[in-house]
């Protein structure tokens, strides 16, 4: 999809002269305007050998008709023709077909063509609508690349004989309704706001099928796939069943994306990748078989029925209403549960290897009694106050810091003095906010050596003894931009709060320190 949505956007470009481009040109009007019905074959060479992608272009030309028996060896560029309105049979591109669409750049040649006073024509007057107001393609023409159709809305259908060897994209055609059967394509086929196109072809065979705002009611029979379908904005997508595990050998990514009619089959199955986006399901209880599977933005999800088979990761991603996992369990290196405020346990019988991350789920108290898991445990913003005996080795992440156990769930049990001994400013400074200033400060004796005022407020030099040979000095002082407060390990040289910022700024003069903002 990448590299058709690159070519459509490439700026205008031909590789031959001025004079000779604009002989061409002329010579493509009038016999344009001969309408002749056996018209005299014509071949464009756009290149000379230094070329590696030659290219034609008659970008922004008010050119009405183009001949038939035409021959392009390379790029045919006909974007930005808004009034083209027909292209004679015969076409034959040895590259890619740009047709309709804007121009990301000036056309080639629009200051000479424009200041030309030799010829008098009307072609001289340039266009800059992207609209094109063609009805029909030639029936036996053939496109050895790319065909890139943008901004037709006339065009009802590609004619039975149509032939491209590469990819086909189609965008803004609004009439479109029909696509040629066992239509067989090397590249991708890409289709973007064509709301009266119903159906795909019978035997559609695609490297990447991609299909946003489009009228179609299911994929067709048949359909191959080698890498990615992506079906987005399909209001009225009902049957997706040919996606099924049969075909599991072929397709690599399957994203269905804000499709509130789509049902999904029993069985659904892909070699990579398998998102599910702002769908309007309350249960699923298909059975997935894949890499990758994301739930997301799913707001009416209340539960999946059916155990999923997941090779690495399992996401469920801002679903407010979820409540229940399968109960008889599922298969997967890691879970994500993200913003899921609903749910409050998970089924004790989930096979996860390596990490579960329940970051957002506020309303998450505790996991079951013979819950056994031993990986990475994110606990961020849930409201677990205590772990199974099967989960004592699992190592908790908080706020994307591995900390001790004891330091989330039994933090009022914890020496103040243990903390300051902790090497990371960062879990300093979580398990200093979790147990709170006044407990921290009261079960570790200190003295305020020095204390002034900074952007982010009070800040203060402080000593902690913690034997009758060891002692520590900290700063403690807020963050201006977040108000978070920090204990920020210092030497015991240090006298001032000034010259301990200083230090922290990597300054060993505390004079040479003048911050003129701080964020």
């Amino acid at each position: 999809m990448a590299n058709l949505m690159e070519k459509a956007g490439q700026p205008a470009a031909c590789h031959v002269g001025y004079h000779t481009w604009r002989d061409i040109v002329l010579d493509l009007a009038t016999r344009a305007a001969e309408q002749e019905p056996r018209a005299r074959p014509l071949t464009l060479v756009p290149f000379n050998h230094q070329t590696l992608s030659p290219m034609f272009s008659l970008a922004g030309l008010r050119l009405t008709a183009l001949p038939a028996n035409l021959t392009v060896n390379g790029v045919f560029d006909l974007r930005q023709c808004q009034r083209l309105r027909r292209i004679g049979e015969g076409l034959r591109v040895y590259g890619d077909l740009l047709i309709g669409g804007r121009l990301p750049g000036p056309a080639p040649w629009l200051e000479r063509w424009s200041a030309d006073e030799q010829h008098t024509h009307p072609l001289q007057r340039l266009s800059r609508d992207i609209y094109v107001p063609l009805r029909a393609l030639p029936n036996d023409a053939e496109i050895d690349g790319d065909l890139i159709l943008r901004r037709a809305p006339f065009l009802s259908e590609l004619p039975a004989g149509f032939r491209v060897n590469g990819g086909i994209m189609i965008v803004d055609c609004p009439n479109l309704t029909q696509l040629p059967d066992n239509l067989d394509l090397h590249g991708d086929l890409i289709l973007i706001s064509c709301p009266k196109l119903k159906a795909l072809p019978v035997n559609l065979k695609v490297h990447n099928l991609t299909v946003l705002d489009c009228g179609i009611t299911a994929l067709p029979k048949g359909l191959s796939v080698k890498g990615k379908v992506r079906l987005q904005r399909c209001r009225d997508l009902v049957d997706i069943s040919v996606l099924s595990l049969a075909q599991e050998r072929w397709i690599r990514t399957l994203i269905v994306q804000e499709c509130p009619k789509v049902i999904l089959p029993k069985w659904l199955s892909v070699r990579g990748t398998l998102i599910l986006d702002k769908l309007m399901h309350k249960e699923i209880h298909t059975q997935f078989r894949c890499r990758l599977l994301q739930f997301k933005n799913m707001s009416r999800l209340k539960a999946v029925t059916t155990a999923f088979h997941v090779k690495e990761r399992v996401t469920f991603r801002h679903c407010p209403a979820l409540r229940s996992l399968p109960t008889q369990g599922g298969r997967a290196d890691r879970l994500e549960l993200i913003d899921c405020t609903a749910i409050t346990t998970l089924p004790s019988k989930l096979n996860v290897n390596g990490t579960i991350d329940l970051t957002g789920c506020t309303r998450f108290t505790a996991f079951p009694a013979d819950m056994v898991f031993e990986g990475n445990l994110n606990v961020s913003e849930t409201a677990l106050t205590t772990l199974p005996s099967g989960m004592k080795q699992c190592r908790v992440i908080w706020r994307d810091h591995h900390i001790p156990q004891r330091y989330y769930f039994e933090f009022d049990k914890v020496d103040p003095l243990e903390i300051l001994r902790e090497a990371n400013a960062e879990v300093r400074r979580l398990v200093f906010e979790k147990m709170g200033a006044k407990t921290f400060f009261a079960g570790a004796p200190h003295r305020v050596l020095d204390q002034d005022r900074d952007t982010g407020g009070v800040r203060r030099l402080l000593s902690f003894q913690l034997s009758a040979n060891r002692t520590l000095m900290f700063l403690h002082c807020f963050c201006p931009s977040t108000g978070r407060q920090y204990l920020l390990g210092l030497p015991p040289t240090i006298r001032t709060c000034h010259q301990g910022a200083a230090w922290l700024a990597g300054f060993d003069n505390p004079d040479d320190y003048k911050p003129t903002q701080e964020t």
